[in-house]
């Protein structure tokens, strides 16, 4: 398994997850929401979704359309061919 660090090559802040997903409707207070979706509106709806459902984290290939979401949401190159791998 590959940490969000070891993937993006870069130190990230320190977060404790308690799980990760990337459907909305999986996401429990504490998770990571993994955000891909050829839609930018789409994706903030999701995003938005994830962080009422307690979402802590968002991770995107694409950082457009996730304005407005209250929560630290963090860019990862190649997010959508990687994600199975974190």
């Amino acid at each position: 398994m590959m940490t969000i660090d070891t993937f993006t090559r870069k130190e990230m802040p320190a977060l404790a997850l308690t799980g990760l997903s990337e459907h909305t409707s999986e996401v429990e207070p504490g998770f990571g929401f993994i955000c891909v979706a050829a839609n930018d509106r789409r994706k903030g709806e999701f995003a938005v979704k994830a962080e009422e459902r307690g979402a802590r984290v968002i991770l995107t290939d694409c950082i457009d359309g996730l304005t407005g979401v209250g929560v630290p949401v963090f860019e990862l190159e190649d997010l959508a061919i990687k994600r199975g791998k974190l």
